[in-house]
């Protein structure tokens, strides 16, 4: 009985946080913060959607394909034959260690299992309940060993300053990735110019809003120690411009600060365990660590097996069982299956521009005419006008004869930030990786 009451309450709350949701989702786009960008309705990997459009030609597709298997993490499922395993590692998903002391909403903990697209609709993280045979227990019984993976509080952090955090946030390049503040004005530009809405997609911002402050400034402080595949790199913040950033992006009148009592309620220790089961069968364990102990991966059908199958994670719906759901979009699903039928023939390590597109590098930087800041984002660099001659003395250097110049150790002191490579305009900072990442680049060339 116990349990049936608890599945209730799950499904009671998690309903009434969807409809809460969607009315954030559809609400009117009023607000300037960058929160409040439209966001994509597939999985956003920006390097794919920089250089890959309908119309491109079969080879050009499956190289995106090839992006998209180690970007969605495909191959954590789906084992890559020995040669091509060092450059298909894929790019492991957030850490779970401590997940339920990051949000102060028991809904929000509820919906990232449920479907995390209600949180962030262009996720690359996949729903495993998205099918018509989801099973109300397992979702109960797997937010009851979330729950456990708690971690007691650090040190007090400072207070932020929110408008500081809107200047910081301009400055030192978070633009590249994010969408700017649409009621902003770049102080490079004339007082008459007009600022341009980006249109390439932007990696949104919006989930900052569901957690908490402290775990918010961490995160910015150290955010491959959350994310170690490093997507989201470090920008060498100090202490205080963690906290003055993580006031400005949860300066939403959306946003209700959470109350971490609400998740410290007791938990049934036998649903608790069934749930760390389902974490291992379910395949959750192959993106995420939780920092509980080893736990067996699920192993599916070899990547080199799929190059016959339309369905399964490529299907255009969602499939009963526990087949994961993508929500891809047709170009997604075109490139993906161009890619498994060429895998015989592709390279068997990280070629530099791969590399560069994976970390999204080109967002910042050009090579061979390729990639570099779009137009609308420009100005954000402290470029006067994207049509300016000098304009180039504002923005992150090009890379020609880069990785040419340079010896090996002397790019992972770069990438890892142990050496600080700044130009005297350019107000953006070079971002830190973790050495692995790092190893990465250096190792495939």
């Amino acid at each position: 009985m116990g349990r049936m009451v608890r599945t209730l309450n799950f499904q009671r709350s998690t309903l009434n946080a969807q409809l809460a949701l969607l009315l954030v989702l559809a609400a009117p786009r009023a607000n300037a913060h960058p929160a409040h960008a439209e966001e994509v309705n597939y999985p956003l990997v920006t390097g794919f959607n920089r250089f890959y459009a309908e119309g491109d030609s079969p080879e050009h597709l499956a190289k995106g394909g090839e992006l998209l298997l180690n970007e969605l993490n495909c191959t954590t499922c789906h084992e890559a034959p020995e040669p091509l395993r060092a450059r298909f590692a894929g790019a492991p998903g957030p850490r779970l260690s401590g997940v339920a002391s990051r949000f102060g909403d028991e809904s929000v903990l509820q919906l990232l299992i449920r479907n995390p697209r209600m949180l962030k609709r262009s996720t690359g993280m996949p729903s495993l309940f998205a099918g018509p045979d989801r099973d109300e227990e397992e979702l109960a019984a797997l937010y009851a060993y979330l729950l456990t993976l708690r971690e007691p509080p650090g040190a007090p952090l400072l207070l932020g300053n929110i408008e500081r955090g809107r200047e910081l946030y301009h400055a030192i390049g978070c633009i590249a990735c994010h969408a700017p503040d649409t009621e902003y004005f770049p102080p490079a530009l004339p007082k008459d110019a007009r600022v341009e809405a980006p249109a390439m997609a932007s990696q949104p911002v919006r989930v900052a809003l569901f957690w908490t402050t402290d775990y918010l400034t961490r995160f910015l402080l150290e955010p491959v120690k959350y994310h170690p595949a490093g997507r989201m790199p470090s920008h060498g913040l100090s202490e205080v411009e963690a906290a003055d950033l993580a006031a400005y992006l949860q300066a939403s009148p959306m946003r209700e600060e959470p109350d971490p009592d609400l998740l410290q309620g007791a938990v049934d220790p036998a649903l608790a365990v069934r749930g760390r089961e389902l974490f291992a069968s379910k395949g959750c364990v192959n993106c995420h660590d939780t920092g509980d102990g080893p736990m067996p991966p699920r192993k599916a059908r070899p990547l080199l097996d799929l190059r016959p199958i339309e369905g399964g994670c490529l299907g255009d719906e969602p499939l009963a069982g526990a087949v994961p759901y993508y929500y891809l979009n047709p170009l997604q699903r075109t490139s993906l299956r161009l890619a498994l039928e060429a895998l015989a023939v592709t390279e068997t390590k990280v070629t530099r521009d791969e590399w560069l597109t994976r970390m999204d590098c080109f967002g910042c930087h050009s090579l061979d005419g390729r990639g570099g800041p779009e137009l609308a984002r420009e100005p954000y660099f402290g470029a006067v006008s994207p049509y300016a001659v000098d304009r180039e003395t504002f923005l992150p250097p090009a890379l020609e004869g880069v990785f040419e110049r340079r010896t090996d150790e002397e790019l992972r002191q770069i990438f890892t930030g142990k050496a600080e490579r700044r130009h005297p305009k350019v107000g953006a900072r070079m971002i830190r990786l973790p050495e692995a990442v790092a190893d990465e680049f250096l190792t495939g060339n």
